[in-house]
C-alpha cells in the first residue's frame, strides 16, 4: 500500500508508484519483456548527469510491477554509438543462435548523422549482455538520417497484431516511408515491401519461419 512504499521511498520528491532510477536522466522505456516470472524493464538513461547526454540501457526487474528492482546498466554506449530505443523478446526456440531462452534486445546505434539497428543477448536472465561481433544487422535506407527505435513482436500470420505465436518476427521502425523488413532470424535483416501503419510508423513482416 501507500503506506509501505512510502516507508521505502529515500526521498520526498520521488514518486511511490511511478518508476524512477537510483539516479540522473530517464526517459523511454525500452524492451519491456516477461521471463519466468519476472518483469524487465529496460529505460534510456544517461548514468553520468540528470540531463540528457550519451544514452545507455537502464535496467530494473519486479514480480508486481510496483515495486523494483535496479541491476546494472544492461547496454553501454561503443564505436557504433549511443544506445537508443529499441525492443527485447524472449528467443524461445533460439531462432539466432545465441541460446535457447536468450532475452534478445534489438535496438539503435545512433552517431551524429547515423542511426542503424544491432542486437545483444542475455543468457543469465538480463544480468550481463553480449552485443551481436557483426553490429549493426540493419542500416538505414539512403537519405533516411532518422531510423529508430525498432519494435519487435512474434506473428502467426502475416498482419499486425497478434503477439502470441513464438515462430515468426516483425519488426517496425519510426520515420522509413520507403522500406521494411523481414528476418528469418533476428540477427539478419533484409528489406521487404512497405506497409503504412498509423502515426509515421512503417513495418516489417517476417513472412518466413524464423528458424534457420
Amino acid at each position: 500500500d501507500a503506506q509501505s512504499l512510502g516507508k521505502e521511498n529515500d526521498s520526498n520528491y520521488r514518486p511511490l508508484v511511478h518508476f524512477t532510477p537510483p539516479a540522473h536522466w530517464v526517459n523511454d522505456p525500452n524492451g519491456m519483456v516477461y521471463l519466468n516470472g519476472t518483469w524487465h524493464l529496460f529505460y534510456q538513461h544517461n548514468p553520468y548527469a540528470s540531463i540528457w547526454g550519451p544514452m545507455h540501457w537502464g535496467h530494473a526487474v519486479s514480480t508486481d510491477l510496483v515495486s523494483w528492482k535496479h541491476l546494472p546498466v544492461a547496454l553501454y554506449p561503443d564505436e557504433n554509438g549511443y544506445i537508443f530505443s529499441g525492443s527485447v523478446v524472449v528467443d524461445l526456440h533460439n531462432t539466432a543462435g545465441f541460446g535457447a531462452n536468450a532475452l534478445v534486445a534489438i535496438f539503435t546505434h545512433h552517431l551524429e548523422g547515423r542511426q542503424s539497428q544491432s542486437v545483444a543477448f542475455s543468457l543469465d536472465r538480463g544480468r550481463t549482455w553480449q552485443k551481436y561481433a557483426a553490429n549493426p544487422v540493419l542500416l538505414a535506407p539512403e537519405g533516411r538520417p532518422d531510423f529508430r527505435d525498432p519494435k519487435v513482436w512474434k506473428q502467426a500470420n502475416p498482419g499486425f497484431g497478434d503477439l502470441s505465436d513464438p515462430e515468426d518476427f516483425e519488426s517496425a521502425i519510426k520515420r522509413t516511408p520507403e522500406n521494411e523488413f523481414k528476418t528469418k532470424r533476428l540477427n539478419l535483416w533484409v528489406s521487404s515491401s512497405s506497409a503504412w501503419l498509423p502515426d509515421g510508423v512503417w513495418a516489417s513482416r517476417a513472412l518466413d519461419n524464423v528458424l534457420p
